[in-house]
């Protein structure tokens, strides 16, 4: 896969339901953690980017969720 495509590492976070201590509405702990990792800088948003000539491709890899957060086309 070519650099500009490569996806950023990502640190695992734990869904809602997985975690049985929390509460509906009670996610602070995660809001806390994720917000530590980001102002870390271990925590970056996940976006894959595509010349805009390709934007056929871009369309194609979110058909069929070959991406993992954002598209971004590049003029």
């Amino acid at each position: 896969m070519p650099p500009c495509c490569t996806p950023p590492p990502t640190i695992p976070l734990p869904l809602p339901s997985a975690l049985p201590s929390e509460k509906a509405g009670g996610l602070r702990a995660l809001e806390v953690r994720a917000l530590a990792e980001a102002a870390a800088g271990r925590l970056t948003p996940a976006v894959r980017t595509f010349p805009l000539a390709e934007a056929a491709a871009a369309h194609r890899a979110l058909e069929t969720r070959a991406t993992a957060g954002k598209v971004v086309l590049v003029p």
